[in-house]
């Protein structure tokens, strides 16, 4: 009687599977007829909303001004020095090696520093047109979890 209970498995996952795809039809012919369907709303928006295709291409070599401003979520044309520090050290201790986080990120997090204070040298947009550079040089997981990073420590402020 105890090995009949292991024969079910097969048949509620077939049956879970069969049901998502009669969804997926069902909603599929509701979009064809016409009608329309509710909005999302803005929190499911807001959820997913920095994993478009640019932001999942990796980094940039060398690193540009603008990637550096991203990676620390700095929005300001010219941020101050003091706010440049301030989230470079927020993203650092969220995502410090020692704590367990990602070497590499926190590489690419005191390169953007740099940058930003002028403590190393950035190639300006003519000299990059003119050189051809990897988008593909970090790998799009690293991209997704300094992404999650810098999303953690916006909404610890």
């Amino acid at each position: 009687a105890a090995s009949g209970g292991g024969s079910m498995w097969p048949l509620i996952l077939g049956g879970i599977g069969v049901g998502a795809l009669a969804a997926r039809s069902g909603l599929r012919a509701f979009q064809r007829s016409g009608a329309k369907m509710p909005g999302v709303p803005p929190v499911f928006k807001d959820a997913f909303g920095g994993l478009r295709k640019e932001s999942l291409a990796g980094f940039e070599s060398p690193m540009t001004r603008a990637e550096a401003k991203q990676i620390l979520n700095l929005r300001e044309m010219n941020p101050a020095k003091d706010s440049i520090r301030e989230a470079h050290r927020k993203l650092l201790v969220a995502n410090h090696p020692d704590k367990g986080g990602s070497t590499y990120v926190a590489s690419k997090i005191n390169e953007a520093k740099e940058i930003l204070l002028g403590k190393k040298n950035v190639w300006s947009r003519e000299q990059q047109s003119g050189r051809v550079y990897s988008r593909k040089a970090g790998s799009a997981a690293l991209r997704t979890e300094l992404q999650s990073t810098v999303a953690w420590a916006r909404s610890a402020k």
